[in-house]
């Protein structure tokens, strides 16, 4: 696992993980890395389509579409690609669906992604509510992209 620690909100919700998890597992490796790997300009894209999402949709708000997302894009990709991660949502089995998805929304999850793994999972969100009939901002629009 993962976590990004770039605003005061992002430091407590990584010391709401930490707390959440050490009372089960009692010990817990932290490594500290600098710099960023996802790009400022693919979170405001990404942000931009929850927005829309839940707007055209009208089921959720954008910040429970933010956690279905997170479930059904991203945290996906990022068990195949981190051990670690994988080994944290493995122990979230049998936990209650509330509690779940209140551990979700305190994980990094699209924050702890590169670049790559951002964009794949985006390509996965576009084509699946693209297909649902939403209509998301063009990355190529908004990120001044060509296609």
């Amino acid at each position: 696992m993962k976590l990004l620690i770039n605003s005061q909100e992002s430091k407590s919700k990584a010391i709401g993980t930490i707390a959440t998890l050490w009372p089960e597992k009692k010990y817990i490796r932290i490594s500290i890395a600098f710099g960023k790997d996802r790009s400022l300009e693919q979170n405001s894209l990404l942000h931009k389509w929850f927005q829309e999402i839940a707007e055209q949709r009208g089921e959720n708000t954008a910040a429970e579409v933010k956690v279905i997302c997170k479930r059904k894009f991203f945290i996906p990709i990022l068990r195949a690609d981190d051990e670690e991660f994988n080994k944290i949502i493995i122990s979230l089995k049998g936990m209650p669906e509330e509690q779940k998805v209140r551990l979700i929304e305190l994980l990094p999850v699209t924050s702890i992604c590169s670049v790559k793994q951002m964009k794949q999972g985006m390509d996965d969100m576009n084509m699946h509510y693209t297909e649902m009939g939403v209509v998301l901002t063009d990355p190529a629009d908004d990120l001044g992209q060509t296609s």
